[in-house]
């Protein structure tokens, strides 16, 4: 008897559990994704001095993934239809194009401009094979396994109740926030203190850029990964060290007109409801019915 009073009282306490997540997906989400990365800095990463190292960026990443896997299963849902976003659903072939060249215009646009103005402009100081390394181990192991949990998970139930706009900023402001330990931990992955404010700035932006491609390839999972990959690999171009000094200023000031244009061209040109002409299909990947 006291077997199964046991055996009742557990299964008890696992429906309020599921009850509690799926009624609370979000929070959740953020407080398992938040408790993963920063408790894997604080716990493992900085004390074994990995600091600057790739297993930073790699484990750091894994956070959103996990918590979303965690929410998803826990409350019921489906975690074969939320991991199948990965695929890409007959989706036209320009959006591999649009993932890939929009990224590089975020980040390299300001560059060319600054060429445009006569100031030298270099290709970096990186092979074609180092390049392809660190794109491939951001898309495979790393940083665009985020976007399970960022875009997969958190997007579309944002976006059901506020804009997918609204929904975009909030993702990236929150995003921002949680690279805080690489930050100011210890410069880590090769962040300095200075790139926090980047981060604020640049990667709402980014995040917006994601809503506008994950929506419109109706929860393309694949697209927004690889958008992150591009984001990460290395510039292929740079200002020359022998520019003037107010070459840097002109890159700095493109660069904030083009990521400032990014959400208000969407905007105007989709409306803030999906950033897009469709949405996620279904509009919850994996959510229990």
């Amino acid at each position: 008897m006291s077997g199964l009073r046991n055996n009742s009282y557990a299964k008890k306490n696992d429906s309020r559990t599921a009850a509690f997540v799926g009624h609370y997906q979000l929070p959740v989400f953020f407080v398992l994704t938040f408790m993963w990365s920063w408790g894997v800095f604080f716990l493992i990463i900085r004390p074994l001095g990995w600091v600057e190292t790739r297993q930073a960026q790699i484990m750091f990443a894994w956070g959103p993934l996990i918590g979303a896997a965690v929410v998803t299963a826990v409350s019921g849902g489906s975690l074969r239809e939320w991991a199948a976003q990965i695929h890409p659903r007959n989706i036209a072939p320009r959006w591999y194009f649009i993932a890939l060249i929009t990224p590089l215009v975020l980040t390299d646009g300001s560059r060319i401009l600054v060429w445009l103005t006569g100031a030298p402009v270099t290709v970096a100081d990186i092979t074609f094979l180092e390049f392809l390394s660190k794109f491939t181990i951001t898309l495979v192991i790393a940083g665009s396994l985020e976007e399970f949990g960022w875009r997969g998970f958190a997007q579309p139930r944002i976006q059901e109740r506020w804009s997918a706009l609204t929904a975009a900023i909030l993702i990236g402001v929150i995003w921002a926030l949680w690279h805080f330990p690489l930050v100011y931990g210890g410069a880590g992955a090769g962040y300095d203190a200075g790139a926090f404010v980047g981060f604020l700035i640049g990667l709402p932006v980014f995040s917006v850029a994601m809503a506008w491609i994950y929506n419109s390839t109706k929860g393309g999972l694949l697209f927004v990964m690889l958008f992150h990959a591009m984001i990460n690999a290395p510039s292929p171009l740079q200002i020359a060290n022998s520019a003037p000094t107010w070459a840097n200023t002109v890159g700095g000031l493109g660069q904030l007109v083009l990521l400032l244009m990014v959400p208000l061209i969407l905007f105007l040109y989709y409306g803030r409801n999906y950033l897009a002409a469709s949405h996620p299909h279904p509009p919850i990947p994996g959510r229990r019915p």
